[in-house]
């Protein structure tokens, strides 16, 4: 059984990542060492993102409007020079939040077959 950081780490934030420097690169026509720099990653990084190399097993991620407001939050505040790490981690934790709170966690982890707890993790959402 994984926990639900792991799944969110390991599946969830590179889909995140991907959404951030494609909108980087198109929206604001940022090269991808520009893109690493902003982000803390390298351009390698950045390049298999944007090629779909890496972070591609959960397209629909980057649907979800909750995910793309709090995608466009942040991409404000990389343009704005308004991150550091206490925003970054802000951030991606609110991201946490909300995907918990909208049952995307578990749903994730069915689609993806991996075993959470699911009494503990989707007993929100099963009673709302």
């Amino acid at each position: 059984m994984k926990t639900p950081c792991e799944v969110v780490v390991k599946y969830v934030l590179p889909e995140v990542r991907a959404l951030v420097a494609k909108v980087l690169g198109t929206k604001y026509n940022l090269t991808q060492q520009e893109i690493a720099q902003k982000l803390g990653i390298t351009q390698a990084a950045v390049s298999y993102y944007l090629s779909n190399k890496r972070a591609k097993k959960l397209e629909e991620v980057q649907k979800i409007p909750e995910v793309v407001d709090l995608v466009d939050e942040y991409i404000k505040q990389i343009m704005n020079g308004e991150i550091n790490d206490s925003t970054t981690f802000v951030q991606f934790c609110q991201l946490c939040k909300t995907i918990k709170s909208k049952g995307l966690l578990c749903e994730i982890s069915k689609k993806l077959g991996i075993s959470i707890d699911e009494t503990f993790w989707c007993a929100d959402v099963a009673r709302s």
